[in-house]
């Protein structure tokens, strides 16, 4: 089942947390920080959930192939600016075939942080910030690709570290 960008996770759903402190390289013309660097947000947290999950590259390979970005969707809310630390929250759908779609949560922390987490963790339904702190909703449709470059179904031993 596909949901909306950034709709809130279904019942069940084990949500991956990691946080980004906004760094001045990221800052446009306009002192927030610049849509595409929310990309390069988006795409660690994914990398940081699959590792932590014990996916890494390595053993994606070995499972027979890598996972692609096919497409993005991205709503911006409200903007961020330098110094902001922010809480980037995904979870995935049900994959079907070769695909699945990851969502995304951006929240600006309210409270200033000292330092930043330097590692993520998965989190519980009740914990997820509230509404009114979002910066970005978005979803990223990921193809699961065979070495030698077609799509492929998604092993069964990656939907399960997933589920």
């Amino acid at each position: 089942m596909t949901t909306a960008p950034g709709s809130p996770p279904p019942p069940g759903t084990r949500p991956f947390e990691t946080y980004v402190r906004v760094r001045f390289h990221e800052i446009d013309g306009l002192g927030h920080v610049n849509n595409a660097a929310y990309l390069n947000y988006l795409e660690q947290a994914a990398l940081d959930h699959a590792m932590f999950l014990g996916l890494d590259l390595e053993r994606s390979r070995a499972l027979g192939g890598v996972f692609l970005a096919r497409k993005h969707e991205i709503l911006f809310v409200r903007p961020s600016y330098l110094g902001d630390v922010l809480r980037v929250v995904t979870w995935v759908d049900t994959p079907t075939g070769a695909r699945i779609h990851r969502n995304y949560r951006v929240y600006r922390e309210r409270t200033p942080r000292a330092s930043v987490p330097t590692a993520g963790s998965l989190i519980q339904m009740d914990s997820m910030p509230d509404d009114d702190a979002i910066v970005v909703q978005a979803m990223t449709e990921w193809v699961f690709v065979s070495s030698a470059g077609t799509p492929a179904r998604i092993p069964a031993e990656i939907i399960d570290l997933f589920s």
